[in-house]
């Protein structure tokens, strides 16, 4: 890690042996044997007392992310523990997610209203869209969403949203634009089903799918899933 006005990881290279003085800290690839000259380069650095983190841990403290490669199993159930003991951090989001919500449904209530007559005059259909999704540890929670597309646009089964999708209905794109369609989940929060922030919640159908592209990915779901995604 270079001494600078802003944090830079660097790659290991020979000449760091030379000159450590100008580096603030070793972090370490925890799923690597270091060979000689990377344990004389630690021996080093433990004499002039300069940090020394795992890679995982410098992302997380100087980043605020982990990349997914970075995981481990332990990393995780390490991290599943420190939420447990945080109980009293836990009633203070849960009261802020109450208030929130609440607050936020009473100020909009009159736009739902109208968003309601809207898609009611526009074709005629059902003006909510339910749907099942995967939730806090693992177990399906029914989500309601103002409905944005034509009626039974998925009647060939689910499928990805996409740009421009031809199913979305006029008042649904400026809806979705705006968020609106998503203020019914705001009556899940209040139930304690969900957040207002945290993983999104999707279908089994795609948890399945984006299980097998990324590692650990149902590990998302040991905390509650949001109405606003992490991103």
């Amino acid at each position: 890690v270079k001494r600078k006005k802003s944090l830079e990881l660097i790659r290991y290279a020979e000449d760091l042996f030379f000159d450590i003085n100008n580096i603030d800290g070793i972090a370490i690839d925890e799923n690597l044997e270091p060979n000689f000259n990377q344990e004389n380069l630690l021996k080093k650095s433990h004499k002039k007392n300069l940090l020394i983190i795992s890679i995982s841990q410098w992302t997380e403290k100087y980043l605020e992310i982990i990349p997914n490669e970075l995981l481990s199993e332990d990393l995780l159930n390490n991290f599943t523990l420190k939420l447990k003991k945080r109980k009293f951090s836990m009633i203070i989001k849960r009261s802020g997610d109450i208030v929130i919500s609440s607050f936020l449904i009473f100020i909009t209530s009159p736009v739902i209203i109208l968003s309601a007559i809207s898609i009611w005059l526009q074709d005629r259909g059902p003006i909510f869209y339910k749907q099942t999704r995967s939730g806090f540890n693992n177990k399906t929670l029914k989500i309601y969403k103002i409905r944005t597309m034509q009626d039974n646009s998925e009647r060939d089964g689910p499928q990805w949203s996409t740009y421009n999708d031809t199913r979305i209905t006029r008042i649904g794109r400026f809806l979705r634009i705006t968020r609106i369609d998503e203020l019914p989940q705001l009556f899940s929060v209040i139930k304690g089903e969900m957040s207002l922030i945290g993983p999104r919640p999707e279908r089994e159908e795609i948890d399945l799918e984006l299980e097998n592209q990324i590692n650990f990915y149902k590990k998302r779901y040991i905390v509650k899933p949001g109405i606003s995604g992490w991103a």
